[in-house]
């Protein structure tokens, strides 16, 4: 890499992280093409992934692609509408980073997402939902109740038609960029955000991934006013509910992965778009006093989990609030989250079954356990989060779940009451049966 350009990219996204965001990294794309770093391709979907930094580590959101499946085919598919750019996926272990992640995401999105057959040689972080609105229809997947069909596509609209069958033009940067810069990716993904005309808007569980990203070694956290610039850069929804979404992540979403599985399970199951508020992340992030000094870090991940997957609108601030200080419901809260730390240990013991696998029997157990321990009774039953009685009830099916898709036999430590027998009909002394 030349001596002189390195200094001038870093200065230019240096700068982009404080002010003029769009205007800087036009610059840097301009620096890039001059340099040989940026250039253009016309390359076919199958080829292209996506990048495991964009969105903040949050990928693609499937249901917004299916939703664009429907928006291009009503509206018109029109390539010079987006902008499309992405990134070499270098060779060797570097490179199998990306395409784990395209794997997992496919693996994880219950069929909402085509597979990765081919060999990926790009990832995107611009055009990252149209790209896999392509890649749908190229591998005829499931879209409500038929399949895609580039033959009728072909009849309705050619340009979405050929777009499909034969790529698109992307600008691609170097890998060594990515490897070198490693602001680059975020930076431009949160620039084309920011102007994209079919973009989705940042979520708030993708603000805590951005949010959780500056929390230090020894697991404080810059001040709000620091860091405001950079996590605002593609202004959210609501920019209010930050502060709030910093004080859970500080408090309750640095320990290990329990925020990367909720935000995972979510992805698969919920509504990954869907808004709670400021009162909503202010209580989640509140401290309760306990004699034992226990502050829930887990019913809280299961609560969130509730909220962003159930029925919208089931659960209230209140209900929360309830569960989090109401010494009758701490017994049930305290149970419940000794029954988790069980189940996942139960779970390893099902050697041959994936992470993704895993996830999906306990977060089940998790949100229905909110409701049960919160007493809600939903109007119309969830299809994935079925009505339990006890929490026994809800650890079983999570062992038959994981129990249906492993080859590894584990007893469950947990067992359904047996039926009890009917109890035979007395005489009475006038012959008389009584029931």
């Amino acid at each position: 890499m030349d001596s002189a350009f390195k200094p001038k990219l870093t200065a230019v996204l240096d700068g982009a992280t404080q002010k003029g965001l769009l205007s800087s990294m036009e610059v840097a794309y301009s620096l890039l093409k001059e340099h040989g770093y940026m250039y253009h391709l016309h390359v076919h979907s199958k080829l292209i992934g996506v990048h495991q930094g964009n969105r903040d580590g949050w990928g693609i959101d499937p249901e917004h692609c299916h939703a664009l499946v429907d928006r291009f085919h009503d509206l018109g598919f029109v390539p010079s509408a987006g902008r499309y750019i992405a990134v070499e996926i270098p060779t060797g272990p570097e490179g199998e980073v990306t395409r784990d992640f395209n794997k997992q995401l496919a693996a994880s999105s219950k069929d909402l997402l085509p597979p990765v057959n081919d060999v990926l040689k790009y990832a995107s972080i611009s055009g990252s939902h149209s790209n896999m609105v392509l890649r749908l229809w190229h591998y005829s997947c499931k879209h409500g109740q038929n399949r895609l069909s580039v033959d009728q596509l072909r009849v309705h609209d050619p340009v979405y038609a050929a777009a499909v069958e034969k790529g698109l033009q992307w600008e691609v940067v170097s890998a060594e960029i990515a490897q070198c810069f490693p602001s680059f990716v975020s930076l431009a993904q949160s620039a084309q955000n920011s102007i994209a005309q079919v973009c989705r808007q940042e979520t708030e569980l993708q603000l805590c991934k951005r949010v959780k990203a500056f929390i230090r070694s020894d697991g404080s956290i810059p001040k709000y006013d620091d860091i405001a610039p950079i996590i605002l850069r593609s202004p959210p929804p609501n920019p209010g509910v930050v502060p709030y979404l910093m004080k859970f992540i500080m408090r309750f979403g640095c320990a290990g992965d329990t925020m990367e599985l909720t935000e995972s399970f979510v992805r698969t199951n919920g509504a990954s778009g869907r808004s709670l508020g400021i009162d909503m992340w202010d209580c989640l992030s509140m401290e309760v006093k306990h004699r034992d000094q226990e502050q829930l870090m887990l019913w809280r991940q299961a609560f969130l989990k509730a909220l962003l997957c159930h029925q919208e609108k089931l659960f209230s601030v209140s209900d929360l609030r309830k569960s989090l200080i109401s010494k009758d419901v701490l017994s049930k809260v305290l149970s419940f989250e000794d029954m988790l730390v069980k189940l996942k240990a139960h779970g390893a013991k099902f050697t041959d079954l994936t992470s993704y696998q895993l996830l999906q029997g306990h977060g089940v157990f998790e949100v229905k356990a909110v409701v049960l321990i919160v007493g809600k009774k939903p109007k119309e039953p969830h299809a994935l989060f079925l009505k339990v009685e006890t929490l026994e009830d809800a650890a079983v099916q999570c062992h038959e779940y994981w129990q249906g898709l492993s080859q590894v036999r584990v007893p469950s430590p947990w067992a359904l009451p047996k039926p009890k027998s009917p109890r035979p009909p007395k005489r009475t002394s006038g012959h008389k049966l009584e029931i």
